[in-house]
C-alpha cells in the first residue's frame, strides 16, 4: 500500500523530463548527508576490529577466532560494496538510472546471502564466548538481515519515482521533482541504512572485545609457556652433567675391564714367554683359557656398557615424558582458566585470571624442579665404581689361581705331574671366571637400574606435585570468581 500511494503522488505531480540524484540532475536536499550519517563509520570500525585478531591467537583458539573472521568477512565485503554504491547513487547525476538501481538490487541480494552465512558462522561461537556477547552478535547480524529487504523496498520506491520522472513530458520546473522525494520516501531508505550502520558498529565492538579477550588469554598462555621454556633451559645443564657422568663411568669401566684383561694376561706372561719350561712345552690349554677369559671380559664390558647407555636413554625418555606431561597440565589449566574468565559473569574475572595465571609461573609450579632428580644421582656412580674395583680384584685373584708363580711354589723342582694338574685346571677355571664375570655384570647392572629407578620415581613424584599444585591454583581461581579473593 505504501508503494502504491507513493506512485499516486508521483503520477499526480509529474513534471518535465530532467535528471537529478539517482540519475537525475536535481539535488535532493540533505539526501547524501543523511545517507552518509546513517551508514556511519561502521565498516571502518569493523575492519579495524578485524585487524585486532592476531594470527597467533587464531592458532590458539581456532574455532572462536576463525568464526569471527568468517563473520567479519561476510559482513564487511558485501556491505562495503552495497553501502558505498548506495551513497554514490545519492549524488550520481550521470549514470543510467535503470542500470544504477539494477546494480543496487543485485548487491542487496548478494549481501543478504553473505549475511545469512555470517549468521551461520555465529553459531560456532555459542559455547566459546560469553552468552551475552553471542546473543548480541546474532541480534545485530539479524538486524542487518531484516533491514536489507526494507532497503530493497525503499530503493524500489525511489526507482519508481525516478522512472516516472524520466518518462514524463512537459516543461515543469525541475524543483517539482523534489515533490516525489518526500521525507517518507527518503526515510524509507535512511531507516534501514541507519539500522545496518548501527549494527555494523556494534559487531565491530563485539569483535574487538572477543579479540582482546583472546589476545589477553594468549598473553597469559605465553607467560606460562615462556616460564616452562625457561625451566626446560634450566634443566639442560644438569641433564648434560648427568649424561657426562654416565659416559665417564662407562668409559672408566671399559678402561678398567681392559686393564683387568691385561693384568690376567700379565700373570701368565712367564709361561707364554718360555713355553718350553712348562707342561713339556704344551701350553695350548692356557692359550685357550686366556682367549676365553678375554672374550668373557669383553662380553662383560659390552653388557655393562649397554646398561649405561640404556640408563642415559631411559632417563632422557623419562625426563622428556615428565616435562611433556607437566607442560600439558599447566597449559591446559591456563587455557581452562582463561576460557572460564571470558565466559564468566563475575565482575572479578579479569583480576582473578591475572592473579592465578601468574601463580602458575611461580614455585612450586616450576618444571626445572625435575633437575633435582638428576643432580642427586650424579655422585652415586662413585660407589658403583668402588664396587667394580672390588669385583675386578676378586676376578683377577680368581683368574690367577693357575699362575706360574703358584706352580713354581707348589710344584717341587717343577715336577711334571704337578704342573700338568694346573694346565688341566684351566678349562674349569675358564668357566669359573666367566661365572664370576656374569655375577659382577648382574651386580653392576642392578646398581645402574637402581639409579634409573630412583630417578624415575623422583621425576614422577615431582611431576605429580607440580600438577597437584597447579590444580590447587585452578581451584582457588574458581573460588575467586565468586568471592574476588
Amino acid at each position: 500500500m505504501k508503494r502504491f500511494l507513493a506512485l499516486v503522488v508521483i503520477l499526480s505531480v509529474c513534471g518535465g523530463t530532467v535528471r537529478a540524484d539517482f540519475g537525475l540532475n536535481v539535488t535532493i536536499p540533505d539526501l547524501s548527508k543523511e545517507t552518509s550519517a546513517a551508514i556511519g563509520q561502521g565498516i571502518i570500525s569493523l575492519i579495524k576490529a578485524n585487524a585486532t585478531i592476531k594470527s597467533a591467537a587464531v592458532q590458539e583458539d581456532p574455532v572462536t577466532l576463525t568464526a569471527l573472521v568468517k563473520i567479519v568477512n561476510n559482513v564487511t565485503s558485501p556491505l562495503n560494496r552495497l553501502l558505498g554504491a548506495t551513497l554514490s547513487a545519492t549524488t550520481d547525476k550521470v549514470s543510467n538510472s535503470s542500470n544504477l538501481f539494477g546494480n543496487l538490487a543485485t548487491l542487496v541480494v548478494e549481501t543478504r546471502k553473505a549475511i545469512d552465512d555470517a549468521l551461520v558462522a555465529s553459531n560456532e561461537l555459542q559455547w566459546n564466548i560469553h552468552p551475552t556477547l553471542h546473543e548480541e552478535m546474532r541480534e545485530n547480524i539479524s538486524v542487518i538481515a531484516s533491514s536489507l529487504p526494507m532497503l530493497l523496498e525503499a530503493l524500489t520506491v525511489i526507482n519508481d519515482s525516478v522512472t516516472v520522472n524520466q518518462n514524463c513530458d512537459g516543461s515543469e520546473y525541475p524543483e517539482n521533482i523534489l515533490n516525489f522525494f518526500t521525507p517518507t520516501v527518503v526515510n524509507g531508505m535512511i531507516y534501514p541504512l541507519r539500522n545496518i550502520g548501527g549494527s555494523i558498529t556494534n559487531i565491530a565492538s563485539i569483535v574487538t572485545i572477543i579479540s582482546k579477550e583472546r589476545t589477553t588469554a594468549l598473553s597469559l598462555f605465553t607467560l606460562v609457556n615462556n616460564t616452562i621454556s625457561a625451566g626446560m633451559r634450566a634443566i639442560v645443564q644438569p641433564n648434560t652433567v648427568f649424561n657426562r657422568t654416565v659416559n665417564d663411568a662407562n668409559t672408566a669401566l671399559s678402561a678398567n675391564a681392559n686393564a683387568l684383561s691385561n693384568a690376567i694376561t700379565q700373570i701368565y706372561s712367564t709361561i707364554i714367554s718360555r713355553p718350553n719350561n712348562f707342561n713339556r712345552g704344551d701350553i695350548s690349554s692356557l692359550t685357550i683359557y686366556l682367549s676365553d677369559v678375554k672374550s668373557s671380559i669383553e662380553s662383560f664390558d659390552g653388557n655393562v656398557s649397554e646398561a649405561f647407555n640404556n640408563l642415559r636413554e631411559d632417563v632422557t625418555v623419562a625426563l622428556n615424558a615428565n616435562i611433556d606431561q607437566t607442560t600439558s597440565t599447566l597449559l591446559e589449566i591456563t587455557r581452562t582458566m582463561s576460557s572460564k574468565a571470558y565466559k564468566s559473569d563475575s565482575e572479578f574475572a579479569d583480576r582473578c585470571v591475572s592473579k592465578y595465571a601468574n601463580q602458575l609461573t611461580q614455585n612450586p609450579i616450576q618444571v626445572n624442579r625435575l633437575s633435582v632428580c638428576l643432580q642427586a644421582e650424579s655422585m652415586n656412580f662413585v660407589p658403583s665404581a668402588q664396587l667394580f674395583r672390588v669385583l675386578s680384584e676378586q676376578t683377577r685373584l680368581l683368574a690367577g689361581s693357575g699362575s706360574p708363580a703358584l706352580q713354581m711354589r707348589h710344584c717341587t723342582q717343577g715336577l711334571k705331574d704337578c704342573v700338568a694338574t694346573y694346565f688341566e685346571y684351566y678349562g674349569n677355571l675358564s668357566r669359573q671366571v666367566d661365572t664370576k664375570l656374569n655375577i659382577n655384570r648382574d651386580l653392576l647392572i642392578h646398581e645402574i637400574q637402581t639409579i634409573r629407578n630412583r630417578i624415575g620415581i623422583c621425576m614422577a613424584a615431582i611431576s605429580a606435585d607440580i600438577a597437584e599444585s597447579a590444580r590447587s591454583v585452578d581451584t582457588k581461581f574458581n573460588a575467586c570468581l565468586t568471592n574476588g579473593l
